[in-house]
């Protein structure tokens, strides 16, 4: 993802969200626990998951 315009992993950062994904300046994926994949979609794509029982 990093390869992606826009995209940037912060440098220095400390504590939430240090090894996360960002774009725009907001963390939208991140490793919890260094093991599961946490990522930030719209209400919409939700309610669209949701519905479809994913």
């Amino acid at each position: 993802m990093l390869k992606k315009p826009g995209v940037v992993q912060p440098v220095g950062k400390r504590g939430f969200g240090s090894s996360g994904l960002y774009m725009g300046g907001k963390l939208f994926a991140f490793l919890s626990c260094g093991v599961r994949l946490v990522v930030k979609l719209p209400g919409k794509r939700i309610d669209e998951l949701v519905a479809n029982g994913e």
